[in-house]
């Protein structure tokens, strides 16, 4: 799942939910704090009840946006509210990837192949060369779009058909048959997808062939090209790899726990990634830092910019939408006195218990209190 390019027209998102399930699932949640203060993403109310997830989602003008999702759902945003669009196509099917070129083209794919085409308000359905589920599309500069997904499947339109076309190994010249499940494209001649099993490839203009040299065995669920030196990849285990310009590097991670399902990068030094159980982290330049979780902790899918407007989809028709400036995260305290024994004949006091707890899903570095003795329960002084 890939996110808005500079270079590129358009924006893509792909769900991680059905084919790239959770590796720890089962696993206790020990992420429900934040490093940061402030809340950036909240929830974004909607007008209909939705349970399925949604797993894309593109800006293409801070008034014009597009999501999908599974059993064919469609949302459009029109600059204030998300609404349900009913195209009549391909309802049974799971769309994972919306990208649009512009205001008046974009396209969704999904599984068996399910490619939808919008033209001038109009939706319809492309002629398929495959029945793979695609998970994945990015547009270029110049209309030219890429699709990937299951068992190596990687599609491209001229802007009259899609042709189905081979990934190359770089150490046998064989074709590539792994599950390819993002694609990013810096220009129309340069561009990355990656996969299953730490599959990465490169594309210079001519051919798709393996990155040999991939730090990774994981899934690696989404990458996010900024230009032609400067990437980001994410995926199983809280994988994190960055380009330089010359190599793929594994960067330290404090998510290992949870499965990251997609990037997006604004730049090298801001950007977000989001996936499993509500995870959701923050690029500030010089390190990943986490943000609270949405309530329920639903699986975050796809995340999409346009500007300083963001939106994240995910499960159970979640949707999140970004706050520029961001609020203080709010800390709840329980603060309880019980009398734990009262006073006797032979031993006139009183003995107090107080409890003092937090009961948000974010921790305070610092908590300072005064506790004023009540009425009553004044120290005793005997008389002589």
């Amino acid at each position: 799942m890939t996110g808005c390019i500079f270079l590129v027209v358009g924006c893509s998102g792909s769900g991680a939910v059905s084919p790239l399930s959770p590796t720890k699932a089962s696993q206790a949640d020990s992420s429900t704090t934040s490093d940061s203060d402030v809340v950036y993403w909240s929830s974004f109310p909607v007008t209909f009840s939705m349970t399925d997830a949604l797993n894309g989602v593109c800006l293409v003008s801070k008034k014009n946006g597009w999501a999908c999702g599974d059993n064919g759902a469609v949302l459009h945003y029109d600059g204030d509210t998300w609404t349900k669009i009913d195209t009549g196509l391909a309802k049974n099917e799971n769309f994972m990837a919306v990208a649009f070129a512009n205001e008046t083209e974009g396209w969704i794919v999904g599984s068996h192949g399910a490619i939808l085409h919008y033209t001038n308000g109009t939706w319809n359905q492309d002629q398929s060369p495959t029945q793979e589920l695609l998970y994945s599309l990015v547009v270029t500069q110049a209309k030219t779009v890429w699709a990937v997904g299951a068992n190596g499947t990687l599609l491209t339109y001229n802007g009259i058909s899609w042709g189905k076309i081979g990934a190359l190994s770089s150490s046998a010249g064989a074709t590539v048959i792994d599950d390819i499940y993002s694609i990013g494209m810096s220009s129309q001649n340069d561009g990355w997808a990656v996969g299953n099993r730490g599959l990465i490839l490169r594309y210079d203009g001519q051919k798709w062939q393996t990155y040999a040299a991939s730090p990774s065995t994981e899934k690696l669920n989404s990458v996010s090209v900024i230009n032609d030196v400067q990437a980001w990849i994410v995926g199983a285990y809280g994988t994190i790899l960055r380009y330089n310009g010359t190599a793929w590097n594994k960067m330290s991670s404090a998510f290992s726990g949870f499965d990251l399902y997609q990037v997006f990068m604004k730049s090298d030094d801001d950007g977000w990634a989001s996936g499993q159980d509500g995870t959701l982290i923050y690029y500030d330049g010089s390190r990943w830092i986490s943000h609270q979780k949405p309530e329920g902790k639903p699986s975050l899918n796809s995340l999409c910019f346009y500007k300083d407007l963001g939106f994240i989809v995910g499960q159970n028709g979640t949707i999140l939408k970004f706050q520029p400036n961001g609020e203080m995260a709010k800390i709840s305290f329980l603060f309880k006195g019980t009398v734990a024994k009262n006073p006797t004949k032979s031993n006139p006091f009183w003995t107090l218990t107080y409890t003092l707890m937090n009961q948000s899903p974010k921790a305070s570095p610092l908590v300072t209190y005064e506790l004023p003795i009540p009425k009553g329960f004044e120290p005793f002084q005997p008389t002589p």
